[in-house]
């Protein structure tokens, strides 16, 4: 009987543990992985823009690329903002992130403007302070984001192995106990042959 309640009770937890784990997971999973994706399209943007300095023109396609850049970006923030495991999350690095992005943005128009006006010595200036210190403070404040996601996640992950570990020893538990009911139940058996 003992052994019959440990067998339920492991089978339904485990269940329960990997129905909640996962689905929490995949919640804060999303974010995750579009902040990351973001970031790494932001570095890439980065990259480009330093690029059309040496090239000292800028294309169109660059400009099509950090629009979709600054899209994607935006949209990170959003299901960051949305994710219900989160929280309000931290908020603060939200709003940084937002505005940096947003002088990034501006920084990247005045760019693309001095360099198809020829004007390079304002448009490395431009990329070197205002450009660069948004980029920088934008990446910070992704960095930061990315981080409280895997924060989070870890502590799924954790709180999952803390109940695995919880139900390990109780499982172990009501097998000795079971062990002790078979021996107690045996053992006037046994005295009918000794």
């Amino acid at each position: 009987m003992l052994l019959s309640v440990a067998l339920a009770w492991v089978s339904i937890t485990t269940i329960m543990i990997w129905a909640a784990g996962s689905q929490r997971f995949e919640a804060v999973a999303a974010p995750w992985e579009q902040l990351t994706a973001s970031q790494i399209e932001a570095q890439q943007a980065r990259t480009t823009e330093t690029l059309m300095l040496v090239s000292r023109q800028a294309t169109v396609d660059a400009t099509v690329d950090f629009d979709a850049t600054v899209l994607a970006v935006h949209q990170a923030l959003d299901s960051y903002g949305a994710a219900e495991d989160l929280g309000a999350g931290d908020a603060q690095s939200v709003a940084d992130a937002r505005g940096a992005l947003n002088q990034w943005a501006s920084a990247h128009k005045d760019l693309v403007a001095d360099l198809n006006a020829g004007r390079y010595d304002s448009a490395i200036t431009l990329s070197t302070e205002d450009g660069a210190g948004s980029f920088n403070d934008l990446n910070d404040a992704l960095t930061r984001l990315i981080a409280d996601t895997r924060g989070v996640l870890r502590s799924y992950i954790e709180s999952g192995h803390q109940a695995t570990t919880a139900l390990g020893g109780s499982v172990g538990f009501l097998t000795l106990l079971g062990i002790i009911c078979v021996w107690l139940g045996i053992r006037p058996r046994l005295q009918e042959y000794l």
